[in-house]
């Protein structure tokens, strides 16, 4: 799965079209066989993802699967991802401030019950079921990494 990551650090954001093409065509490298856009949106930039998501998706081929990441909170009480055009969305179990996640928390939306998201450098929570664990990383990943986080995965599943 390729995974893009978009930042904006408070510059304009580009035009959909353009950064559709563009993250769409990740999916062409080799050995790509699905797409994540991570976007940490703010309100405000819900109208351009929106339509970003649903451009990058009619660009994709039928089955390259497409998934994107969630902020908690739009995975139970701000729902607007609802309706998006997407496999599966990722609620990040990480970095949370005070939408923490609580072992027992079960998320509304639809989209968020298959997949989760926690990261290498917080301690791992009791975790829900789900079908795909996405573990991230916050620097380049080397060997002892992986090694570490699978030994971590294995003593919490």
């Amino acid at each position: 799965m390729a995974v893009v990551r978009l930042e904006t650090r408070g510059a304009e954001l580009p035009l959909p079209a353009d950064a559709a093409t563009a993250i769409a065509q990740t999916a062409q490298l080799a050995g790509v066989r699905a797409l994540q856009i991570d976007f940490d949106a703010k309100a405000s930039d819900r109208p351009f993802y929106r339509e970003l998501i649903g451009l990058v998706r009619r660009q994709l081929p039928a089955g390259v699967p497409l998934s994107i990441t969630a902020l908690a909170s739009w995975c139970n009480y701000d729902a607007w991802i609802n309706d998006l055009p997407v496999a599966e969305a990722v609620p990040m179990l990480f970095r949370m401030g005070p939408d923490r996640y609580h072992p027992g928390d079960s998320f509304r939306v639809n989209l968020c019950q298959s997949s989760i998201g926690i990261s290498t450098d917080e301690p791992i929570i009791r975790l829900p079921r789900v079908r795909r664990i996405y573990v991230f990383h916050p620097g380049p990943w080397l060997k002892r990494d992986y090694d570490n986080a699978v030994q971590e995965l294995k003593r919490w599943l």
